[in-house]
């Protein structure tokens, strides 16, 4: 199943009162295409390609990061009391996303 997510709360863009299957897949087959690109241009960094002079540039952004799991640690320090009580102490936070995907079809 392909599928994309995103996140823009801008209202700048344009807007259509109906979405046609043409869109959809022209949706899909654009964010395939883009992550086909961005996969080719990571791979050729890599392999040390060299980037043209202009308006636009591609680089290798290295760094480090830590993500420590929260949850493990605060449930091997204080237990499964707490984790609970951190979460329901934690107030929701509501979303709007779009999402777009390839129709699941069912199977017989």
């Amino acid at each position: 199943m392909s599928s994309v997510v995103i996140r823009n709360e801008t209202g700048d863009a344009k807007v259509a009162m109906h979405i046609t299957q043409t869109m959809i897949q022209k949706h899909l087959r654009l964010a395939k295409q883009l992550k086909e690109s961005a996969t080719m241009l990571l791979n050729s960094l890599k392999l040390g390609a060299t980037v043209e002079d202009g308006k636009g540039t591609a680089y290798l952004d290295n760094g480090s990061e830590q993500k420590p799991n929260w949850r493990a640690v605060l449930l091997t320090k204080c237990g499964q009391a707490a984790v609970d009580a951190a979460r329901d102490a934690t107030p929701r936070k509501d979303y709007c996303r779009l999402r777009v995907e390839t129709a699941k079809t069912a199977t017989k």
